[in-house]
């Protein structure tokens, strides 16, 4: 069992700052993760500052701090010059928010900056944290999921062709020539977000991967046998995929401390949705040895690369638990 482990960096919430994301890049990429990863959105207020915490925990978080969110493809170019093995990943862009033709020539600039190093994950943007920034970009709410798979193939063609054209209903553009093209082989894989029989169908017709929040392993198990039967359908049944988790994490040697720091940032996020110990099987938390059981039930269900959300309540905290797993969680599965 070879699988990959990846670190969320603090590009918002109460962290977010250049010197916290390039420390735990850097540091990530010492300890011998995987790959760091950024999230989206242009727009961010206060209230989902205070509430929508995916970097940092919810005590660390303040009245005075500002929302800041960091842009996630200009803090990956700036990542990839200052990395050298780590991969580059979005969990995920939300790309019916930017023009098909930028993101392209972006996502293709930060590969060849990283030396094919990239990742591209890619959603339609939830209904409630999207539609004001959605409607404030002109983006029909409704149209979202169209403009998604549109764009992705237009971004496919830009990649691939010397001379690209495309003719569809949202995108149309005829004999462009965009270079360079990315260093990795028609582009880098595009893993698509969403746990919507959308999001599936999505994943199973047009993506490389798929990367999935807030699922248990036996949910895991129930949807990729669904997106497995998908891509049959759709005659991709022998393609090279990676199912992977993008998953809230809290660990330390006492489990009862991890729980303790995990709990009030995991229901202020998931607000009645549930009790925390109804909460906890979607979740990585606890110590080093039930986290390696727990990784052991998502590789069963096929999961082979994780997107780390650790909960924390400093920077210096989430090292600490970087360092933990890493010496103690990921060698069980190298």
């Amino acid at each position: 069992m070879n699988l990959e482990f990846g670190i969320r960096l603090p590009v918002s919430g109460p962290f977010a700052g250049i010197e916290n994301i390039l420390r735990v890049a850097q540091q990530a990429e010492i300890l011998g993760y995987d790959s760091v990863w950024v999230h989206d959105h242009i727009i961010w207020s206060s209230e989902s500052h205070r509430k929508h915490v995916a970097s940092g925990s919810v005590e660390a978080v303040t009245d005075s701090q500002e929302p800041v969110f960091l842009e996630a493809l200009t803090s990956l170019s700036y990542l990839a010059a200052l990395t050298t093995k780590v991969k580059l990943g979005t969990a995920v862009l939300i790309l019916p928010s930017r023009n098909p033709i930028i993101v392209a020539k972006e996502i293709a600039n930060i590969d060849v900056l990283s030396r094919g190093r990239m990742i591209l994950g890619v959603g339609v943007g939830g209904r409630s944290s999207t539609r004001g920034q959605l409607e404030t970009l002109g983006v029909p709410l409704r149209a979202r999921g169209g403009l998604t798979d549109e764009y992705i193939h237009a971004m496919r063609e830009l990649w691939a062709s010397p001379v690209s054209s495309f003719q569809g209903k949202y995108v149309k553009f005829t004999d462009i020539e965009m270079f360079p093209k990315p260093i990795q082989n028609t582009g880098p894989p595009i893993w698509i977000g969403g746990t919507s029989r959308a999001a599936v169908t999505r994943a199973a017709r047009l993506g490389d991967g798929w990367i999935p929040d807030l699922l248990s392993p036996s949910e895991t198990i129930e949807k990729s046998i669904l997106l497995r039967d998908m891509m049959t359908q759709f005659g991709r049944g022998n393609k090279k995929f990676v199912l992977a988790s993008d998953i809230y994490t809290s660990i330390a040697a006492k489990p009862e401390e991890a729980r303790k720091t995990a709990s009030e940032t995991i229901l202020t996020r998931l607000h009645g949705r549930g009790s925390f110990q109804e909460l906890e099987p979607k979740f990585l938390v606890g110590s080093p040895d039930e986290l390696i059981t727990k990784i052991g039930e998502y590789a069963d269900a096929g999961v082979t690369h994780f997107d780390l959300k650790f909960i924390y309540p400093s920077v210096d905290k989430l090292v600490q638990m970087m360092e933990l797993f890493s010496d103690q969680v990921a060698p069980s599965f190298r």
